[in-house]
């Protein structure tokens, strides 16, 4: 999965100079609310609109462009509305009232504040794990043994092949693994949960395109207080490259029957037909072949005796 480059902008905070012209801007709304809406409120709330200011600065901006629209707000609306009136000074309950304002205000501003802090670590931590995912090609999923829903990351829909916005389901991953190694799935998983041993499991998966491809499974269970399983979380990593390339060491490696007449090489995985040498690597490898006449053949059959420091003819 590609993270999009104005996701990625997200992790950083919006420039100082935007975040307190929110703050401004949204005091400066506030007194005008507070000045054309207050009186069909009765002047009981006074400070209703700073209040709804102040959270929306906070949550924009941070702790500090709350605390600025806190102070401008309640500043400009004391001597719009209050000091025309009382006096500047106030006295008794109304100092107290006021007092408590700017409490409420503090504290609206340090609690969206840090409310905001706590997104942006989350939001954080998710698109790392998406793009630590996205390089190891390594995918993560749950399932809840209670209710057996399923989930997977988007890597694990990658892996599989599958759309992120299409459901999946217990049957559904069944349905992609190899069926030669479904019931060898089925058993282990059944296993470790009755064993409370890992779930460790290599296996087949075959795509909706028929596409073929090698999975790694670990996976751990979670029980509940009378011991009854209820999370399964495990990772699932593409393994398909790695086990090519081991197949590929095994052909070059392994003990290949060859007649020794023809040397023609007996292919087991075909059924057991006869293959040319080039044929047989073509199929179990990526390798390519070029042709040549070694010194041997070349004066055989040319009557061309080469030099020592050529090695053959090649087209």
């Amino acid at each position: 999965m590609r993270i999009p480059v104005h996701e990625i902008r997200m992790l950083s905070q919006p420039p100082a100079y935007r975040r307190y012209a929110v703050a401004v801007l949204s005091a400066l709304v506030a007194v005008a609310l507070r000045f054309y809406v207050g009186p069909h409120l009765g002047y009981q709330a006074p400070f209703l609109f700073a209040a709804i200011a102040v959270c929306v600065s906070a949550q924009y901006g941070g702790i500090f462009p709350g605390l600025v629209t806190t102070a401008l707000s309640f500043t400009v609306t004391y001597v719009i509305f209050t000091v025309p009136i009382k006096g500047l000074i106030p006295t008794g309950s109304d100092a107290a009232g006021y007092l408590v304002v700017l409490t409420v205000g503090v504290f609206l501003s340090v609690f969206f504040g840090r409310r905001r802090q706590a997104q942006e670590e989350f939001r954080r931590i998710y698109q790392n794990l998406q793009a630590a995912q996205n390089i190891g090609n390594v995918g993560s999923w749950e399932n809840d043994l209670v209710t057996n829903r399923l989930w997977w990351s988007a890597e694990t829909r990658k892996i599989f092949g599958l759309a992120e916005d299409v459901p999946v389901t217990i049957a559904d991953f069944f349905r992609l693994v190899h069926p030669e190694d479904q019931e060898r799935v089925r058993e282990l998983a059944s296993a470790s949960k009755k064993s409370k041993e890992q779930y460790n499991v290599e296996h087949r998966i075959v795509r909706d395109s028929g596409e073929e491809r090698f999975v790694h499974q670990i996976a751990k269970v979670f029980y509940g207080d009378k011991g009854a399983p209820m999370l399964m979380i495990g990772s699932i990593q593409d393994i398909t490259d790695r086990k090519r390339a081991e197949q590929e060491i095994r052909v070059l490696r392994g003990l290949l029957p060859i007649c020794a007449n023809c040397k023609k090489i007996r292919d087991d995985k075909a059924g057991g037909s006869w293959s040319e040498v080039e044929t047989y690597v073509k199929r179990h490898s990526e390798a390519s072949f070029t042709h040549g006449i070694c010194p041997t053949c070349m004066e055989q059959l040319y009557g061309i005796r080469p030099t020592d420091d050529v090695r053959g003819a090649t087209n």
